[in-house]
């Protein structure tokens, strides 16, 4: 019997999700998965349970994290530049020195979050009225 390896990447590809506007892999779960300088840039991952993963040094850059689950994930000096994180919830998540620059954070839960380092220069804070300036760190200024 022949065995092959399916990778998160050749089932992405196999489900056309290489955009942000293809299907989404919402029944797709990733939760406490080794994620590790992973590259999802650009692909529609909305609803996706990525709960306790680690993600550092991660790429979700341009993707569409719309409602996914990062509860409890460590995503450090993982990128989330103009991503979609609307309504996504990051509670408990270790972010340090993550970059958020032009992310959409409307709606998204980041209580408990470790924020130290985060860039979200650009970003759409959590309330969708708020527009974070340049240059803020751990925060929205």
């Amino acid at each position: 019997m022949l065995r092959a390896a399916v990778t998160l990447s050749a089932l992405l590809a196999l489900a056309g999700c290489n955009a942000t506007s293809g299907p989404s892999l919402a029944w797709m779960s990733r939760a406490n998965s080794d994620l590790e300088a992973a590259d999802f840039s650009g692909q529609n991952l909305a609803g996706v349970n990525f709960g306790g993963a680690v993600a550092d040094g991660a790429s979700f850059a341009n993707a569409n994290l719309a409602g996914a689950n990062f509860n409890a994930a460590s995503a450090q000096k993982t990128s989330f530049v103009n991503a979609d994180l609307t309504k996504a919830n990051f509670a408990a998540a270790h972010l340090e020195q993550a970059l958020m620059q032009g992310a959409n954070l409307t709606g998204a839960n980041l209580d408990g979050a470790i924020l130290d380092g985060t860039d979200f220069s650009g970003a759409r804070w959590i309330d969708g009225k708020k527009i974070c300036k340049p240059k803020s760190v751990g925060g929205c200024e």
